[in-house]
């Protein structure tokens, strides 16, 4: 799929395998359909096929990279567009200041910069911009706007949120660290729960491990890490497809091997890692065939879509397929696939990142959330990817080249292939007992200690400058010192391949970035 760089804005679906948040950037995707009403065409022009009133005017719309409407029919309906340079557009229906400005307009004007995800409720639009803050506006009469007032003007709602989702009479956040967070559905103050799912004005935490998730009028769905669904709420048309007709105000598993999810009304869809589509619930009080229970109804699908009664699956060649309840209507076709969106690396860190990316040093699930701390696993990951750009050798030719035997079964917890291989170079150690702890963070003592192992491996014995003391050498660990006065001590360019935090300081407990260890990877392999 096509690599979008670093410092490209643009739009995701709200999708989320160590970790759920890596899992969800690794994921991340444009969105070309929204529900029945618009899509976007292959040459990211806007497309809506049933003109009903003035509002549907795209005619002057490029550059769209992802989209989203309201959950009315057309003639009411409200539109966002996040275009290639991150600006939202919106323009339709204002009854409700959905528009996020006072005026009604046929004409999409410009409300936001910095965009990544838009998601538009049936009167409340909320977007994610890039520093992963969360704004909200329109109504909120249901607390969908958590505690603010019924609002014309985009408004900070939260921080360290990944993605969002604006369902018909709440919200939810899926944040930086994968938990799920919830609000809306009334106020339960006064009695307005629907079966106990009613979170009120306060956002409340939900589950973690998330990856996607969707709400219908009074339940709700989610996706974890492990690819696994569940659901939760008032369950008396079967919304929550576990073959009951019981609601229930936790969380139960319904399916496995999903990797996304969205829902209607009443209903919702399912779409697995092979691609098959699933439905369960009702439209219009009538069960969908298939009823309390998921059911399969397409396969060969990209992308799912889903508004207040009817829903449409994307798949692979283009073509959109419509459902109206259980009728089959039109398909539209010559529809642009989503594409993979990479995120944004901090200012500093952005021209190097880059250069690493150029280079092809960085994997594709470290590609994004590039200010999370890097895992023992993640940094195995790039030590192989670096490996072999630099020796133009597959790995396990370059193991076989300095004669090590690798043990494929070394760790009880953790089955990855570069672990064991990083593993028998004597780049990185056990904690004994078979245990492996690959979703451990690496701390900037440890990194250093593993990019001298590397450099050794890659044949730097001495490095080329001259090393560093740094104030706080009394706290490196005694088994990390040489690593630290080995790293610091090598240079390309003006750039040593680590640095200190700040002035005569090394900071050795503390944390260590993707991004830092993408740029001192691509440095490493500049001086070797």
């Amino acid at each position: 799929m096509k690599r979008l760089l670093c410092g490209t804005l643009a739009a995701c679906s709200m999708l989320a395998t160590a970790q759920a948040a890596d899992c969800a950037f690794a994921n991340r995707q444009t969105r070309t359909m929204a529900g029945c009403l618009m899509y976007i065409n292959q040459d990211d022009t806007v497309r809506i096929p049933n003109y009903i009133s003035p509002f549907d005017t795209v005619d002057d719309i490029s550059g769209a990279m992802s989209i989203a409407t309201t959950d009315e029919p057309s003639y009411m309906a409200a539109y966002a567009v996040i275009l290639k340079d991150g600006s939202l557009l919106t323009w339709g229906n204002n009854e409700y200041y959905q528009l996020g400005r006072s005026d009604s307009t046929a004409y999409p004007q410009k409300i936001l910069s910095d965009i990544v995800s838009v998601s538009c409720g049936t009167v409340h639009m909320l977007a994610v911009k890039t520093d992963n803050t969360l704004w909200g506006w329109g109504d909120n009469s249901s607390n969908q706007l958590s505690n603010l007032y019924n609002t014309q003007t985009p408004t900070l709602l939260m921080t360290d949120v990944q993605d969002a989702v604006a369902c018909a009479i709440s919200s939810m956040a899926i944040k930086t660290d994968g938990s799920l967070w919830i609000w809306g559905n009334g106020n339960k103050n006064y009695g307005e729960a629907p079966d106990g799912v009613c979170y009120g004005s306060t956002p409340t935490k939900v589950m973690d491990h998330v990856i996607a998730a969707s709400g219908g009028d009074t339940f709700f769905v989610a996706v974890k890490d492990d690819y696994t669904l569940w659901s939760w709420g008032d369950n008396n048309l079967g919304q929550l497809g576990n073959g009951t007709y019981n609601s229930s105000v936790t969380p139960v598993q319904i399916m496995s091997n999903v990797k996304s999810v969205c829902a209607g009304k009443d209903f919702a869809l399912a779409l697995t890692n092979n691609g098959d589509v699933y439905r369960w619930g009702a439209v219009n009080g009538h069960e969908v065939e298939g009823g309390n229970l998921p059911r399969k109804i397409a396969d060969h699908v990209v992308s799912i879509s889903a508004e207040y009664l009817r829903c449409s699956a994307l798949k692979s060649d283009g073509t959109v397929l419509r459902w109206d309840g259980d009728e089959l209507i039109d398909n539209v076709e010559n529809i642009k696939l989503p594409e993979r969106i990479y995120g944004k690396p901090s200012t500093w860190a952005q021209a190097e990142v880059n250069e690493a990316l150029n280079l092809q040093l960085v994997p594709d699930n470290l590609a994004d959330k590039y200010q999370q701390s890097i895992t023992r696993q993640e940094f195995c990951h790039l030590a192989v990817n670096m490996l072999e750009q630099k020796t133009g050798k597959n790995i396990l030719a370059l193991t076989q080249e300095q004669n090590v035997s690798v043990n494929y079964n070394a760790f009880s917890d953790c089955d990855d292939a570069d672990v064991a291989v990083i593993n028998a170079l004597g780049i990185v150690n056990g904690y004994g007992n078979g245990k492996f702890g690959p979703n451990n963070r690496i701390t900037r003592e440890q990194a250093a200690t593993m990019l001298m192992k590397t450099a050794k491996v890659l044949g730097l014995i001495v490095p080329n400058s001259t090393s560093i003391t740094f104030n706080d050498m009394s706290h490196i660990s005694n088994w990390a010192k040489e690593g630290v006065q080995f790293i610091t001590a090598c240079q390309t360019g003006n750039a040593r391949v680590m640095n200190g935090t700040s002035s005569g300081v090394f900071t050795p407990k503390g944390n260590y970035s993707r991004e830092q260890a993408i740029i001192t990877f691509k440095r490493l392999y500049q001086v070797c």
